[in-house]
């Protein structure tokens, strides 16, 4: 499919950079005028994004977000929070992971990115919203759910944004794997590395009991940085690995969960929680001595 291919003269780079604004446009119009179709719009814009970042060089990039940003607050002006809030974020997340794909990194890497690229915006928009509307939306949030403000729900709203984040990208991710096949457009799943993803996992723990004592909502952040890192380790660990990963593994989370019950009741009811983080992290070190046991038997 020739229009789906490397985009080599300016001409095709501006061409494939108008239209893919031109339907960021349409998606934001059909965004402010049917509130509930924000799902769709989550979906549809990083995969659009996604191609420009992928098929586009590197210099369009900046052209196509500015364009598209532009075209669709001018067709949707007496909506533009729907641009601000929900196309923005999207179209740079989009782009992220694109370019993800375009370097073959791989894919828990350009969804991992992307979905920190989602937060960031979701923080953002909270301290904009404020600033605009004068309206602090960790209240209405924790109103919703009938809670009062205090350092828990400060750090469970971290963990909401984070949910939020890796939810909206994964539907797109999801998506583009549907589509990638049949385009051409290779993916890469694992990295090049066993260890990768349980030292990422690890690190993330660590930094969350690091920050426990000191800023709960950072903790919490880290916190759910490792819950996706282990849940990678334990897709790619537990299918190919033998009857001792599984034994180390028992052993560790045991003793994580006996840690827990014997430091919980002498922590606040934040710093309590945010020793969940025992649990991925003991998970993480087995995958990771299953790495180390796994080479030493290879060179004997």
């Amino acid at each position: 499919m020739a229009f789906f291919a490397r985009k080599e003269t300016p001409a095709q780079n501006i061409a494939f950079c108008a239209l893919a604004a031109a339907f960021d446009a349409i998606l934001s119009l059909v965004g402010a005028l049917l509130p509930l179709s924000s799902v769709f719009l989550m979906a549809a814009a990083p995969l659009i994004a996604s191609f420009v970042a992928y098929f586009c060089q590197k210099r369009y990039h900046a052209l196509y977000l500015f364009s598209a940003l532009g075209i669709s607050i001018a067709v949707s002006a007496w909506d533009f929070q729907n641009t601000l809030f929900y196309l923005l974020p999207c179209l740079c997340s989009g782009l992220v992971y694109g370019y993800g794909v375009r370097t073959k990194a791989p894919a828990s890497f350009s969804l991992f990115l992307s979905s920190l690229c989602q937060f960031l915006f979701f923080i953002l928009s909270l301290y904009l919203v404020k600033a605009i509307y004068q309206v602090n939306m960790v209240d209405v949030l924790l109103a919703f759910f009938g809670k009062e403000r205090n350092p828990a729900s400060e750090a469970a709203i971290v963990l909401l944004g984070l949910a939020y984040s890796f939810g909206a990208s994964g539907i797109a991710h999801f998506v583009f794997i549907l589509v990638s096949p049949k385009l051409g457009i290779p993916l890469v799943w694992k990295a090049r590395r066993l260890w990768v993803h349980p030292c990422f996992c690890l690190a993330s723990s660590l930094l969350s009991f690091a920050f426990l004592f000191l800023y709960p909502p950072l903790a919490y952040f880290f916190l759910g940085i490792s819950l996706y890192w282990v849940s990678l380790s334990l897709v790619e660990f537990a299918p190919k690995a033998h009857w001792g990963f599984y034994a180390l593994s028992f052993l560790l989370l045991f003793a994580s969960i006996l840690l827990f019950a014997f430091l919980y009741p002498s922590l606040s009811i934040v710093q309590g929680f945010g020793m969940i983080a025992l649990f991925p992290a003991a998970l993480s070190l087995s995958c990771f001595l299953e790495v180390l046991l796994g080479k030493k038997k290879s060179t004997h």
